[in-house]
């Protein structure tokens, strides 16, 4: 099928030479859900029109041209009136329908899609048709529009390389600039590592020997330190996946066994906002084929995501289950939730719903959309659920095999 157009909504089917459908080129209003491909045009054309579905066949094919018919067709549920055209081109028969006269002759999208010479041999048979039919007004206005037809297809065909060489052009600098967020990210990490080394190493073995307000610097030094480096990792993630260059090295690894390390990497982090992290799964073992640490990346991302946005004295909760050969691992929070209206807008890169967290914590809006892009490679799919006031729950569904 080719790509779709705009403004005007229509079906487009090509059939053999005796009306049998074999493809369907464009189907802006549904029909596709009849499964037309196989079937006799006439057939899918309800009772009460299908006689004149028959002319409409015979007439193309013996005048290598058919217009005003209109033809009941039924669609998801109910008929609709619509006009068609048909034109036969090379033994097969070229079905048009809109939803008027006016939008089956005036198909001028359509036309930018198929080549000029197809284009042309559309406009000759009409002419030579109105022509046949003694009705030269008609004629002289459907030619004069035809022949705007072919100006404006050859105008879009213009466009349409200037574009591709605009395209070209863009994705050059693209590349320039993943390659240069990594490079930046990379030459930020190392220096940043050597810090949080440092402000560690004070912490466990110096802490007792600096006064309350030193403590408070140096536990500034370490949260600040771990929100930039999450930011560089996040941004080196994101570089990879923008460029293509992320790899996945699948392992048989134990979905369960990840999800309680993930826990047990978190639970001091929930344990500062007194949440108590749940999880809970059908089975105490479950081996699948999958990327140990980048899975663990989507966990650790949407449990420390869930804390995040979770109020204190609350829980956080991790289901693990399986259905007809499919993961299905979900992460809930109880939290402000998400408006219904912004969830689409959740995996979008640096769109940030909530900026900060129930305790002011902040976020690279990065997270979601590395976890989106690394379960995708995984072929599985992730979405949110959430009602107002009551929590988000993150899903995620990846098959076992």
């Amino acid at each position: 099928m080719v790509e779709e157009t705009k403004n005007i909504e229509g079906i487009a089917l090509v059939c053999d030479h005796q009306g049998y459908v074999e493809s369907v080129w464009r189907d802006d209003l549904g029909l596709e859900e009849n499964n037309p491909v196989g079937k006799l045009f006439v057939n899918l054309i309800d009772g009460g029109t299908r006689k004149n579905a028959l002319n409409f066949i015979h007439d193309t094919r013996t005048h290598k041209v058919a217009f005003d018919y209109e033809l009941n067709l039924p669609i998801k549920g109910e008929v609709k009136s619509l006009s068609f055209l048909g034109v036969l081109l090379d033994e097969k028969i070229l079905v048009l329908s809109a939803l008027n006269k006016q939008e089956a002759m005036e198909f001028t999208n359509y036309l930018q899609q198929i080549n000029n010479e197809q284009a042309n041999s559309i406009r000759e048979l009409i002419k030579n048709q109105y022509q046949n039919d003694a009705q030269p007004g008609r004629l002289s206005e459907e030619e004069g529009y035809f022949d705007e037809i072919t100006r404006l297809n050859n105008e879009m065909a213009n466009l349409q390389r200037q574009l591709s060489k605009k395209n070209a052009e863009l994705e050059q600098v693209n590349q320039l600039k993943n390659r240069f967020m990594g490079i930046a990210a990379h030459d930020l990490r190392n220096p940043l590592n050597i810090i949080l080394s440092y402000a560690d190493f004070l912490q466990e073995e110096a802490s007792d020997k600096l006064d309350e307000e030193q403590n408070e610097f140096l536990d500034n030094i370490v949260t600040s330190s771990n929100y930039m480096l999450k930011l560089i990792e996040n941004l080196l993630d994101y570089s990879k996946i923008e460029s293509g260059e992320m790899e996945l090295e699948k392992e048989d690894i134990d979905i369960v066994q990840l999800a309680r390390h993930t826990v047990e990497l978190n639970r001091q982090i929930a344990s500062r906002k007194q949440i108590d992290i749940h999880l809970r799964s059908e089975f105490d073992k479950k081996i699948v084929k999958a990327d140990y640490y980048k899975m663990e990346q989507v966990f650790n991302n949407l449990l420390s995501n869930a804390i995040k946005f979770s109020y204190s004295d609350s829980n956080v909760e991790i289901q693990i289950d399986e259905s007809n050969g499919y993961m299905l691992i979900s992460f809930k929070d109880f939290g402000k939730g998400i408006e219904s209206s912004n969830l689409d807008k959740l995996f979008v890169p640096f769109n940030q719903i909530d900026k900060k967290g129930t305790k002011g914590e902040k976020g690279s809006g990065l997270g979601l959309t590395i976890v989106k892009n690394i379960v995708e490679a995984h072929n599985g799919k992730i979405w949110a659920e959430s009602e107002k006031g009551k929590g988000t729950v993150f899903k995620i569904e990846f098959p076992l095999s």
